[in-house]
This record gives C-alpha cells, sequence and structure tokens, in this order.
C-alpha cells in the first residue's frame, strides 16, 4: 500500500520539537522521529552542516549532456507537463547529488527554490545540505521521503521532497536521482508512486540504448544465476554484473588468482575451473568455473560461477540442478521486477540470513518463501504458521530439528507482543537460515518493521500486480494449464481470445494474483475446458475494466484512492474526507478507475506461481 505523506500540523510540530531537541542534546525521544531520520540527523551534525542555512555546493563541471541526461530528459519532460498544474517541482541528480536538470512549473515554488540553489551544478548530498531527499536517498540506496521539518536545513521545513534512486538496468549500480518537490501544504502519497514509476521508464531507456554486448552478458547472467542458485557474475570489456552472494564471495578470494583466469578464458575462449584461495579462512577455498560468453566467434564476456562446497559439488547432480531450474521457474513473469526478483531469491540462495517477504495480499510472499526454502534446503517442507498462531502454540511448531519455518502475517502483531515473537524463535533456525517471514509494507517503527528488523531480515518487496502488466498473460498462461493439468485433460495449451487479452491486461486486479487464478478458472469452466472468449470472462471483470491503459498520473491517483478505501474499510464518505474531495468525484474517480474491493480473503492460497523484487502471489 502506497503510504501518504500528507502532514498534520500536530505531527509537523512534533518533528520541529524533535529537531529542537537534537539539536541541543542529540538526543531525540523515543517514536518522535523515524529511526531513518534519526540517522541521517545525525551524519549531517557530523559532517558539520549548519541548520539555520542552505549552501549547496557548486560544480561547474557538472555534465548536463551526459547519456543519462539525454535519455532521462524526454521522461522527464513528459512527466513535468502532467504535473504541471500540481504545483510539483522534477529534478535529475547524478551520483554526487548534483542536479543536472530542472523543471519547475509554479512561480511560488520556483522563487523557494531559487532560494535554496536547486539549480543544474548545485550538489545536495548530505555532508554538504544535511538531510534532503536526494542525499538521504543516495547515501541510504533507496526511494526516500523528507517532509517537512524532517530536513536538517530550516529553509526546507516548508517543502516536501521524494527521491528515487535510478539503477542502471545492466550493471544495476545507482547512476542517478529523480526528485520531485512541492510546498509542505501540497504534499501528498501520489508523489512516491509517481517518482518511482519515472525511475522506471529511465531505467527502461538506459536498457534499450545498452550496448547488444551488453544485453547479452545481462541475459547470459541471469540465465546463469536462474539456472544454477549460486553466487554468479559476468565480466565484459567495461561491464561487471553480480548477484549479492557473488558480491559477498568476491570480498573473500584472492582477486589477483580470480582476474587472472577470468583473463585467461577471455584470452583463450576456452572453459576453465580454480580452486581460489579463502583470503578469510586460511586452509579454504572456493571452487570457481568460468565459462566464455562468445559472439560473432569472438568472446565478449566471462561469465563466473563460485561455490565455498568441494570440488565434486561444483557440478550438480542433474536431478538438482532440475530441481532449482523448476523452483526459480515457478516465479512466472516477464517484466522486469519479475526478473529482479528471480536474480534477488537466487542470490539468497546461500546467505543464511531471514528473508522477509513484503507486499499486497495475493501478491507472492508466501510462494516466494517457499520457493527460498525449497532453494535452501531441498529435502524439507517448509512449516508454514501466522504469527498470532505460533505465539499461541510455538511448541507445536518449534521441536528439535524443525524444518524452515514460514512465518506470515507479521504485520498483524500487536506492539506488545513483537518481543515475544522474537523470544520463541529458536537462535538455531534463526541462524541457520531457516525463517522466512510474510508482511504487507511496514514500517521499520511499527510492530511488524520492528520484528522483521529485530531477526535482522532481508527485505524483498512484491509488486502488486497492477504494476507488473507485462506478467499478467504469462501468469494467466500459467494458472491455466495448471488446472487443465490438475484436471487431467488431455487438451493442450489454452488459447485467450485477442481481446480478452486486452481486457485482462487493463483490469486493476486488486486481489492480485489470486484474483488472477480465480478469474481464469471461471474463465476455463464456462468455455467449457477450451480457448477462452469474451464472453467466458466473468461479467464484473469486464464491467470494472479500463478502457485505456493509465497514464503514469492515473496510476498513481488510482493508487492513492485505493489505498484510501480499503484503509477506511471502503467507506467513500470517510476516504473522500481524507482524501479533501467531494464524495461525487470520488464516486466518479471509483467508476472511472474501475476500483472495487479485494472479495478475496488474505488467507486464500495460490501456490502454483508468483511474480515479483524486486512481486507477486502471497
Amino acid at each position: 500500500m502506497v503510504r501518504s505523506y500528507l502532514v498534520a500540523a500536530d505531527q509537523d510540530r512534533q518533528v520541529k520539537a524533535a529537531r529542537a531537541a537534537f539539536l541541543e542534546s542529540m538526543q531525540v525521544p523515543d517514536g518522535m522521529v523515524s529511526d531513518r531520520v534519526l540517522k541521517s540527523w545525525q551524519r549531517s551534525m557530523a559532517s558539520g552542516v549548519n541548520p539555520d542555512t542552505l549552501e549547496p555546493a557548486f560544480d561547474a563541471e557538472v555534465d548536463t549532456d551526459s547519456e543519462l541526461c539525454r535519455l532521462a530528459r524526454p521522461v522527464l519532460a513528459d512527466l513535468a507537463d502532467s504535473l504541471a498544474d500540481t504545483d510539483t517541482a522534477v529534478f535529475l541528480s547524478d551520483t554526487h547529488a548534483r542536479l543536472l536538470t530542472c523543471w519547475v512549473p509554479d512561480s511560488v515554488l520556483r522563487r523557494k527554490m531559487d532560494d535554496v540553489r536547486s539549480e543544474p551544478g548545485y550538489r545536495f548530498d548530505e555532508e554538504s545540505t544535511g538531510t534532503n531527499a536526494v542525499g538521504t536517498a543516495l547515501e541510504e540506496g533507496r526511494a526516500t521521503a523528507i517532509v517537512g521539518a524532517e530536513h536538517f536545513s530550516e529553509l526546507m521545513h516548508d517543502a516536501a521532497c521524494v527521491a528515487v534512486p535510478i539503477h542502471h538496468p545492466i550493471t544495476r549500480r545507482i547512476v542517478g536521482v529523480v526528485d520531485l518537490t512541492c510546498l509542505l501544504g501540497n504534499a501528498n502519497g501520489m508523489l512516491l508512486p509517481v517518482a518511482r514509476r519515472c525511475a522506471r521508464d529511465i531505467e527502461e531507456q538506459l536498457f534499450g540504448a545498452a550496448r547488444t554486448n551488453d544485453q547479452l552478458l545481462l541475459a547470459k547472467f541471469r540465465a546463469r544465476a536462474a539456472a544454477t542458485g549460486r553466487a554468479v557474475f559476468v565480466a565484459g570489456p567495461d561491464t561487471l554484473i553480480a548477484n549479492s552472494a557473488a558480491a559477498s564471495a568476491l570480498n573473500a578470494v584472492n582477486t589477483d588468482e580470480l582476474w587472472a583466469s577470468v583473463q585467461d578464458v577471455a584470452t583463450t575462449g576456452q572453459e576453465r575451473r580454480a580452486r581460489l584461495a579463502n583470503v578469510a579462512k586460511p586452509g579454504h577455498g572456493t571452487n570457481a568455473k568460468f565459462m566464455p560468453i562468445v559472439k560473432g566467434g569472438e568472446v565478449c564476456g566471462v561469465v563466473t560461477e563460485l561455490s565455498p562446497r568441494a570440488d565434486r559439488n561444483l557440478i550438480e547432480p542433474q536431478s538438482v540442478a532440475i530441481a532449482a531450474r523448476t523452483a526459480l521457474g515457478d516465479l512466472v513473469g516477464s517484466s522486469v521486477p519479475t526478473t529482479e526478483l528471480r536474480d534477488r531469491v537466487s542470490g539468497l540462495v546461500q546467505s543464511q540470513a531471514p528473508v522477509a517477504f513484503i507486499g499486497e495480499a495475493g501478491s507472492g510472499r508466501k510462494h516466494a518463501a517457499h520457493t527460498l526454502m525449497r532453494l535452501r534446503f531441498p529435502h524439507m517442507t517448509p512449516t508454514v504458521v501466522t504469527a498470532t498462531d505460533l505465539l499461541a502454540h510455538p511448541a507445536d511448531r518449534l521441536a528439535a530439528g524443525s524444518p524452515p519455518l514460514i512465518v506470515t502475517g507479521a504485520d498483524k502483531l500487536e506492539a506488545a507482543t513483537v518481543t515475544d515473537l522474537i523470544d520463541v524463535l529458536p537462535d538455531d533456525l534463526v541462524s541457520a537460515g531457516k525463517i522466512a517471514l510474510t508482511a504487507n509494507e511496514s514500517a521499520p517503527t511499527d510492530p511488524g518493521g520492528w520484528a522483521i528488523s529485530a531477526v535482522s531480515a532481508v527485505r524483498v518487496e512484491l509488486l502488486p500486480l497492477r504494476y507488473r502488466r507485462d506478467d499478467i498473460m504469462p501468469l494467466a498462461v500459467h494458472f491455466a494449464d495448471a488446472l487443465i493439468a490438475r484436471r487431467g485433460s488431455p487438451r493442450g495449451r489454452i488459447r485467450f481470445a485477442p481481446d480478452v487479452v486486452q481486457l485482462l491486461c487493463r483490469y486493476d486486479w486488486p486481489g492480485n494474483c489470486i484474483e488472477l487464478k480465480g478469474v481464469v478458472g471461471a474463465s476455463l469452466a464456462a468455455a467449457l475446458w477450451s480457448d477462452v472468449t469474451m464472453k467466458d470472462v466473468p461479467n464484473d471483470i469486464v464491467r470494472n475494466a479500463g478502457k485505456h491503459r493509465r497514464t503514469l498520473i492515473e496510476e498513481a491517483e488510482a493508487d492513492v484512492i485505493r489505498s484510501t478505501l480499503e484503509m477506511t474499510h471502503w467507506n467513500k464518505a470517510k476516504a473522500a474526507e481524507l482524501l479533501e474531495i467531494s464524495r461525487s468525484r470520488l464516486y466518479r474517480k471509483v467508476k472511472a478507475y474501475g476500483l472495487v474491493p479485494n472479495l478475496f480473503p488474505t488467507s486464500a492460497e495460490v501456490n502454483d506461481a508468483v511474480v515479483v523484487g524486486v512481486g507477486a502471489n502471497r
């Protein structure tokens, strides 16, 4: 659910009081600001930033005609046009927090931005300007919202800003930041989803402009990582792509030996294996398999697979390799988020850290947890239990030698019970990587977020299906195939009529993959288990599907409206009041966007498929 950043007057006063206390004593009473903001204030103070002024440094050498600027400019210009009536400024920065391009439509906001030097060339890193969306997003490497008095500089207390890092689609390194800024009174929950969508659009432009060799390297990396679930990296002339497991492994091996082997394979074009010394553990080694990537008869890169196990285990038995490919293949979909989820899960296989899968009901949380645990412990069947049931009957679930444990509904915990949950989780299960959790989106200060942080769980976000429209038809076909196979029908693959495909891709899927599977099943039954046409699709789906693909702004607005309706249990009077619009306008928006309540219970299960990393079923 998209979190709203509308700031109540008393909340803003609380943050200002917390800031004043911090500036006086470096201490903040518990719960007054988030840990994220407090840590940023501490970094700002340690850098000697003056909280009463804002003096960004200027760099005349900033490259405003870089590849990032050229590719992002059309995306940002379209966004700026869409936001022209919203008094929202759009900024693009590089990895040093130097502004590259700016769109500021409102004259009042423009004067404000001029006062704080929001122009190309000025640098807004935390070290020189303190807590701000661009600098803090780069410092933390994730999307960030800094609202009102959360800014370290008092001059920015009347502004609300969100910033989302842009990752290069090949290397996954951060190459820039998109920032949306408005006056505090105009802040709303649309800012962050709009900025995220804009960053993804820019990443798609970067991928389209990537050299064909780089695209080939990325394809080989993804295929190898998905097939083996091991630590994998690919090296090209000026490209390095690695999953998280490989990044950790590279810190432990003798890099001179490693790169000598990579160079040898790149020169000879011959596959080779080597045992690399482990610099962290004398006497131990890491097995490495180096394979050339050939294009047009020439080597354009080398894919390397690392394993800490014995030589005989570097090449898995065929049955184990097939099992790994099958497990990752269950994460169905063709979108970028789905591919990232598969990469993320494969990279976490060799880690022993607990993992928390975060997302909406039906988005694939439990299935992703099952997939990870099947890869980590192929001979064990995970136990699934809700957090509340685990607290009620811990002895039944946590006997000696217990299999992996998937704890669902961590976000449903009350604050008083979080410590109890941590106490009942055995240390041996946690340290062995046998714990996974699922939850709706929770802030670190919420009970669910506290529980996730307390077990040092890695957070993996699963996006709603409405943000992964490229996955709708792969999932629909997958569900149809599974239902046909379960029914024992001799028929081959089911086909969906072209107008049905368009309809399914337009629909909003508030119930995510659970709802999609139900609709596919109902359509197949109506079609007598043959090809699906429009007359076979349930009437409520036909009625509520949008007439056109939504724009970026429409997606964000629909998401905010849906989130508010869900928060008020679809009480439209209360939702209209919170959204500060009339009820008649809310009714029009709900009808125009085809928003309907999620009629699928949160306990429903879909165990056939999932779509993310960076989303999918429950």
